[in-house]
């Protein structure tokens, strides 16, 4: 029987679709691996490690000094990667398939491993209901637990697991460990699915920790970054709905859908309009097509709204008023009329045309939104064309972006 540790992730872990790689900064600079190894090790290292995250099993590389240098990044040149090996390969372990993983890269490999498995179970439910079909998600439930089960015994105080074991009810992963406490997984208890970004890596040699007891814990609601109760329910219906990928284990792509359901509620957009649209859009996906934010849903839920809204003067009678606020300039009308050219016509009216102001001061153009979440998409979004055509009309490319709520 051999000696050596199992797999750290499982065999079918493919990640090759997941195209990035984020590093854990914090871990990495309080490594052994950043303040003792040189220059030329560490490149080896970091290519390794980008090598690790692309092969299957995700986290590991085939153990033969040919295959090596190639994923060090050095080629055929094996004398190199002789000189570098023993420094590079901090951080790895050979297991018994004869491979050698990367303890951290492993870690973070199984972590975006979970995210995909959970959004195929999401994808394939959410097909069946549309399609009416049905969907057999015990397989991958299956590969789910185990995945879990790694997780727990290589990172015990791991995060994103501690976010999953707050919703106790439903089945438990089986342990890998004779001490580790059952992981409580399962479709009813990890977060609406999400493809997920790769993760990041550190460093250091493996070693096997059993999973301490947990103490009793208060009860928790979902972990939702701090935001009102009431918003992340009615996002996550939504996105339920819609298929949308809303994951608050990512809280940047987990935000920025909210901001999504924020605007519709500043806006007083009814829910059952929301949800009418949102089905209204699934049944006009060709088969096969998914979707993945909010985006998808954003215009066409704002166009069906401004098709209902009554005629009497209420949040958006009044933003639909804010062109006549707009600078004194005769220049500004032109500069509307090449913005809606370059943008098209649809997207002028939804974030542009009513949503926004023009001023121009002495030190550029001004441009005042409806709300915050306004203007930063507008910027982020059409900020050089604004920029171009302002350089243009007005000779200047400082763009002031304000939002004052109506």
């Amino acid at each position: 029987m051999s000696d050596l540790p199992p797999p750290l992730t499982p065999p079918d872990c493919d990640l090759r679709d997941f195209s990035r790689m984020m590093l854990d900064i914090t871990r990495l600079r309080q490594s052994s691996f950043d303040s003792i190894v040189d220059d030329a090790a560490w490149r080896a290292g970091f290519n390794l490690w980008f090598s690790a995250w692309h092969s299957v099993p995700a986290g590991s590389l085939e153990n033969t000094d040919a295959a090596l240098a190639k994923a060090a990044g050095l080629g055929r040149d094996v004398r190199t990667w002789g000189a570098v090996k023993a420094d590079a390969l901090r951080g790895f372990v050979e297991c018994s398939d004869g491979r050698l993983y990367h303890d951290t890269v492993s870690e973070f490999a199984l972590e975006a491993w979970i995210e995909k498995l959970i959004q195929r179970i999401s994808s394939g439910a959410g097909n069946a209901k549309r399609w009416g079909v049905e969907f057999d998600a015990s397989a991958i439930e299956e590969a789910l637990s185990h995945s879990a089960a790694l997780l727990a015994n290589l990172a015990p105080n791991s995060k994103f697991l501690s976010r999953l074991r707050r919703k106790r009810p439903g089945g438990k992963a089986k342990p890998s460990h004779p001490d580790q406490e059952a992981l409580p997984l399962g479709p009813e208890n990890v977060p609406v699915g999400s493809q997920g970004t790769g993760t990041g890596t550190g460093t250091g040699i493996i070693e096997k920790h059993p999973l301490p007891p947990r103490e009793p814990e208060a009860p928790i609601d979902d972990d939702d970054g701090g935001k009102p109760d009431d918003l992340v329910a009615r996002a996550n219906r939504f996105a339920r709905l819609g298929g949308v990928n809303l994951n608050s284990a990512y809280p940047k792509p987990f935000d920025r859908e909210l901001d999504f359901v924020r605007a519709w509620t500043t806006d007083a957009i009814p829910d059952a309009l929301i949800e009418e649209t949102i089905k209204r859009k699934l049944d006009q996906l060709k088969e096969g097509d998914s979707v993945s934010t909010f985006r998808f849903y954003d215009g066409a839920i704002r166009a069906a709204f401004a098709r209902k809204r009554p005629k009497s003067s209420g949040p958006m009678e009044q933003r639909r008023a804010i062109r006549v606020n707009d600078g004194t300039d005769t220049r500004i009308p032109e500069m509307r009329k090449r913005l809606r050219e370059r943008v098209g016509a649809r997207s002028y009216d939804n974030w542009l045309g009513t949503n926004v102001s023009l001023r121009v001061n002495g030190s550029g153009l001004v441009l005042t939104a409806t709300s915050d979440f306004i203007a930063s998409h507008v910027e982020a979004n059409y900020g050089d064309v604004i920029r171009a055509e302002a350089v243009s009309l007005f000779g200047m490319d400082s763009i002031a972006y304000r939002a004052e709520p109506q």
